[in-house]
């Protein structure tokens, strides 16, 4: 299973989750990630990201790449907006607790790892009236 294979699984995964449903959840490695996260988060004031963050090598005396890759499932919200508006639209931390629960111990394909939730990462600032959490993963592949 590819690393792209893999993000792809698990975005279409999360955008299963209920709280999440109707919104998009955003592949890193599918087109201009960028603009769409800006533009989901300008639309929607809310929006997620997924991605992976670092491979390690477990295979030292081999050609085989075997190890352990990092899956993030990043949180962004408009935190003055979507709380003052209200409507159907989760917080940042409902939606990184409902990710949690909903992805850990997900295999993206028969035979593959699980995903095991690491952590939750503490909210920060990332943008001028946006917050971000990142809700991480780790699972084995062989590239």
């Amino acid at each position: 299973m590819t690393l792209d294979d893999l993000i792809e699984k698990t975005a279409e995964e999360a955008r299963r989750i209920p709280c999440l449903a109707g919104r998009d959840v955003i592949n890193e490695k599918k087109g201009d990630a960028t603009a769409k996260l800006q533009s989901e988060i300008a639309k929607n004031r809310f929006a997620v990201l997924v991605g992976w963050n670092g491979f390690a090598n477990r295979a030292d005396s081999c050609k085989t790449c075997y190890g352990t890759v990092t899956i993030v499932a990043s949180v962004f919200e408009r935190p003055v907006v979507n709380r003052k508006l209200g409507g159907d639209v989760p917080t940042l931390l409902d939606a990184a607790q409902e990710i949690a629960k909903a992805l850990n111990l997900f295999t993206p394909e028969p035979g593959q790892s699980p995903l095991v939730l690491k952590r939750i990462s503490p909210v920060q600032e990332v943008a001028s009236g946006v917050v971000s959490c990142d809700v991480e993963f780790e699972t084995n592949v062989t590239l």
